[in-house]
């Protein structure tokens, strides 16, 4: 064991040096996109309206459509509806190329959103958190990086146990003690902060590689689902007539109980155009890895999306394919799912009443990007990566400091004074 502990020290500082700029980056594109749902709401939430009056009813939804609609050009139909339980909140709808209109469920009145600047800069970051905004080459740079991190959180973890157990050791090493000289600051930073950040950044370190590395998310949650796979239903059936997209969002908010808020989307208008921006960063439904947006190729075995698959029909999105996502509670994780185009009905997920490993797996798979970004916990999940975030940018500069301060330290030692003697 003595020997091991020197070897995994110099194992932890050659590693720490190296990826340490790479992973500086990402702690803290990180800690900027923790709170990214919660800031892109607010900058880009549409005016509240005026409590409506007693007794008044909302429009129906195929009206409020109708208004959105007006002034977006002949044939250009809404493919994603989002509605509020709180009456003063517009409903909001969106169309093919980015463009959202805001409408008013009592008077009808519709206001164009434009895009905000945080959804943007959100991008910009993301991208940098990703690829360091070089492409392949950057996202492979990453994948390596994280690969670096998730062993610098678990050797330092090792190397943090003190060599006697005893509380007053432990302590020494728990405790971030202020007004120390600036070495035995750094050294007890250092170990404080590694102490109780080490299992989120460990977490986020997992969940990144599986990101990062797809071979190894397949042999971590077994192999992807096709997205058109499963049972056959109504809606790859060529009789089968689709339901019109505002009764299948008011089947959807009649058939759901302590909603906050209801997002329905079609497939239709998601390829090309600024709106294949728009899913960028997002986990997809089984893999919770991000998919790629307007830079990032192909799925990497995802299938054909875009007018491809709907021409096709083939393995992709499907045709005629539409999911819903229902919040419950802010603290909670949004419930996605799929619904039938022409019951309206909920339709099972991948693997649902199998009761096999593939099906917990498959979930697993599910969860990864929101585990990753906090998302699963809520606000709660989200402060911890916040936080966890932050202590890896106080660990990168410890960190470097120490090893900075031995180079030195060792330089000095070995440097002959000018007179004395050779050794």
């Amino acid at each position: 064991m003595k020997k091991l502990r020197p070897l995994l020290f110099w194992t932890h500082l050659v590693l720490g040096v190296a990826a340490g700029g790479v992973i500086l980056i990402t702690v803290v594109t990180g800690s900027l996109m923790a709170f990214q749902k919660q800031v892109t709401a607010w900058a880009e939430r549409p005016a509240a309206s005026a409590p409506p009056a007693p007794g008044v009813a909302p429009l129906p939804l195929a009206e409020i459509l109708e208004r959105a609609s007006e002034g977006q050009g002949d044939g250009v139909r809404p493919f994603a509806v989002t509605v509020s339980s709180d009456p003063r909140i517009p409903v909001r709808v969106e169309f093919d190329g980015g463009r959202r209109v805001a409408v008013d469920a009592h008077t009808g009145v519709a206001t164009p959103l434009e895009p905000g600047r945080a959804r943007a800069a959100f991008r910009w970051i993301e991208n940098c958190h990703r690829r360091l905004g070089s492409g392949e080459t950057g996202a492979r740079i990453v994948g390596v990086s994280t690969v670096a991190f998730l062993s610098l959180c678990v050797s330092g973890l090792v190397l943090w146990f003190p060599r006697r157990f005893t509380a007053k050791a432990f302590l020494v090493v728990m405790r971030p003690r202020l007004g120390l000289p600036a070495r035995a600051r750094d050294w007890n930073w250092h170990n404080a902060v590694g102490f109780w950040c080490s299992l989120p950044l460990s977490v986020m370190a997992f969940t990144g590689l599986v990101m990062a590395f797809h071979g190894f998310g397949d042999w971590i949650y077994g192999p992807r689902q096709e997205r058109g796979g499963g049972p056959p239903s109504a809606a790859t059936v060529p009789t089968a007539r689709p339901l019109p997209l505002a009764e299948l969002v008011s089947r959807v908010v009649t058939t759901t109980e302590g909603w906050t808020e209801i997002s329905v989307r079609t497939d239709e208008g998601r390829g090309g155009g600024r709106g294949g921006a728009r899913d960028e960063g997002r986990g997809n439904r089984e893999g919770g890895e991000p998919r790629r947006g307007r830079e990032g190729g192909d799925s990497r075995g995802e299938g054909p999306s875009g007018p491809e698959a709907r021409r096709e029909g083939g393995s992709g999105r499907g045709r005629g394919m539409i999911q819903a996502s229902v919040q419950k509670a802010a603290w909670r994780l949004p419930e996605t799912f799929g619904i039938d185009p022409s019951t309206g009905e909920r339709l099972p997920g991948p693997g649902a009443g199998a009761g096999t490993d593939s099906s917990l797996r498959s979930r697993l798979r599910a969860l990864n990007r929101p585990i990753h970004t906090g998302e699963v916990g809520g606000v709660a999940g989200q402060a911890v990566t916040f936080l966890a975030a932050c202590g890896g940018m106080l660990l990168v500069y410890t960190g470097f400091s120490l090893a900075l301060r031995r180079v030195f330290a060792r330089a000095s030692r070995t440097t002959v004074p000018d007179g004395a003697p050779p050794a």
